[in-house]
């Protein structure tokens, strides 16, 4: 009898050291090879209960804190699962409304340059500091942001072309105004040393 009571009390004190091997996966959930793991220490409990029987209230009291334990790992996992979609989302609706903010950006044509390029860099900053994983919404979403910020520069490219063919053609009207000029001072000229020479003749014939 003394030996069965040892036995069992072996047998108690190793349940009790699967219920605290479980406990330790608990805040480690989330690690790839938890399931696996716990699904191992559950393997034990069962061999362990086969081999050596010990009294069944001990035994339930055991058991339903063992098998509380398994649930709060799979629990954290379900929840920790469920908030890295959240995260996910919110992250996708971020970049979304980055890539918005470009697209928008490309139709201000009221803003100067210098805002315009302190806008996108400030775009560019945000989108490299979000987090995000591989994926082909993220690749989606990598061409969109690349589209929006080419139409960023395109936009502004165009707009610095305006300005230098204004300027060459403020140029070129200035000279054609100066060719224009030049030809009635030329006139004038010939108008007066025409009329001049005529007057030499009356004088001469006097």
């Amino acid at each position: 009898h003394d030996a069965l009571s040892a036995a069992r009390e072996l047998a108690k004190d190793s349940r009790k050291k699967l219920i605290e091997e479980a406990g330790t996966l608990v805040s480690r959930a989330m690690e790839r090879d938890a399931p696996a793991r716990l699904k191992a220490i559950q393997a034990r409990w069962q061999e362990q209960a086969k081999a050596m029987a010990i009294s069944p209230r001990d035994e339930r009291v055991l058991w339903q804190q063992f098998r509380s334990i398994c649930d709060s790992v799979f629990n954290a996992r379900d929840a920790g699962r469920k908030d890295a979609v959240v995260r996910k989302h919110e992250v996708r609706r971020a970049l979304e409304d980055l890539c918005l903010q470009f697209e928008q950006l490309a139709l201000e044509t009221d803003q100067d340059d210098h805002a315009l390029r302190r806008l996108q860099h400030e775009l560019q900053e945000n989108w490299n500091r979000q987090p995000r994983e591989a994926g082909p919404g993220l690749r989606d979403l990598e061409t969109r942001f690349t589209k929006a910020r080419n139409a960023v520069d395109a936009m502004m490219s165009a707009r610095t072309r305006s300005r230098e063919a204004a300027v060459w053609g403020t140029l070129a009207a200035k000279e054609r105004l100066c060719d224009e000029l030049d030809g009635l001072v030329q006139a004038g000229a010939g108008v007066h040393q025409a009329a001049a020479e005529s007057a030499d003749k009356q004088a001469a014939t006097q």
